[in-house]
């Protein structure tokens, strides 16, 4: 059921993040999000509860897997919600007050484009990291 579970936090958790993300430095009930992007995400946050529930034993690349509700307690999608839902307040509290810092102080010239302007050092260290792993995947 770990397996389960942890597949459930991911989907979930990622799924919130996008609710979150798109509101920019307000918080996520700002703005109420599109209808494709409600229907969207209460289809795929359906189903994938439900597949992590009712997912049978199995061997997936060769790690034991069981649905969570196969097994007790079989509250644990309830669990992982919450676990989930309880984080992603935090983390949008924590985006706002970053954002109105980020502004407040103008933390890499943000006030002068409204996006992160990065030093040219950093750039550098960009590029030359991309390159390293490309190079290392061939």
């Amino acid at each position: 059921q770990i397996t389960t579970a942890i597949y459930l936090k991911v989907s979930v958790s990622d799924f919130l993040t996008l609710f979150s993300s798109r509101t920019g430095g307000d918080f996520f009930w700002s703005t109420r999000p599109a209808t494709i992007l409600l229907l969207a995400g209460g289809l795929a946050l359906s189903l994938s509860t439900i597949i992590a529930c009712v997912w049978p034993s199995s061997y997936p690349d060769g790690i034991y897997a069981l649905g969570l509700a196969r097994r007790t307690p079989v509250e644990l999608a309830i669990y992982v919600w919450i676990y989930c839902i309880v984080w992603w307040f935090i983390q949008d509290t924590c985006k706002v007050i970053f954002m109105h810092l980020m502004q407040k102080y103008n933390v890499f010239g943000f006030n002068d484009t409204g996006l992160l302007v990065l030093p040219e050092s950093a750039i550098n260290y960009i590029k030359l990291n991309k390159q390293r792993i490309i190079n290392q995947k061939h």
